[in-house]
């Protein structure tokens, strides 16, 4: 979020398909030198959690799942204390939750204040599919958008800017708010076989990483750079 404040999330061993799962919750406020631990209030042993990521300060999304049931995304407002849980996503187009396997599992929420994003993966018999969901109400209530065109995260650059981005002839790019998708002309490379994590702190700027490596862009996805990192 920014140079001094963060957040760890700690979970415990996950009960058979996801029953359950208990969650520990670390903050700092001085660039990881010292962490204090937050006593969540809220948040539901049932399901697995993932996917902690702040806004700011205050403002916190964790994603919740299992092989059974639709997903729900948490909520605070107070930095990490209080939570409250979202209605569970509606199955998109296309996809039905079935018991034992077929659920979808969000990924980190992007929050531009009027108007929040988050991406959910489904998997099907032709593979996993990507499908893009909205909020209007900070986060209580989730509406589907569309289906992105590649089988890997959706990342939300601006509100009407996403892109999908593994290797250059495998990236795609939409600037109407997922309504249209063309190929999308960038260097990013990497040498492992799965889909980067990659976040934008701004229009501009960004991070992927993928196996202990990281690479930056400063020109919004089309660029990138890598940087050393411990081990690497």
């Amino acid at each position: 979020m920014n140079d001094r404040d963060g957040w760890l999330l700690s979970v415990g061993s996950p009960g058979t398909q996801c029953t359950f799962q208990s969650v520990a919750i670390y903050r700092t406020s001085d660039g990881a030198v010292t962490w204090q631990r937050v006593e969540p209030q809220g948040i539901a042993d049932r399901q697995c959690k993932e996917a902690l990521v702040f806004n700011d300060a205050t403002h916190g999304y964790l994603g919740s799942w299992d092989q059974n049931s639709a997903p729900r995304i948490y909520r605070t407002a107070d930095g990490g204390t209080a939570w409250g849980a979202s209605q569970s996503l509606a199955d998109p187009p296309g996809f039905t939750t079935t018991v034992a396997g077929g659920s979808l599992r969000t990924g980190p929420v992007a929050d531009f204040v009027s108007v929040m994003f988050v991406d959910a993966t489904g998997f099907q018999v032709g593979g996993r599919v990507e499908y893009v969901y909205r909020s209007t109400d900070r986060g209580a209530i989730w509406s589907y958008v569309t289906t992105a065109p590649q089988r890997m995260p959706v990342v939300f650059v601006t509100t009407t800017r996403w892109i999908q981005i593994f290797l250059p002839e495998l990236s795609s790019e939409t600037t109407d708010a997922g309504q249209t998708w063309h190929a999308y002309a960038t260097d990013y490379g990497q040498a492992a076989p799965v889909a980067p994590q990659v976040a934008f702190g701004d229009a501009n700027t960004g991070y992927a990483t993928v196996r202990g490596s990281i690479q930056r862009s400063t020109d919004g996805g089309a660029h990138w750079t890598a940087l050393r990192t411990p081990g690497t």
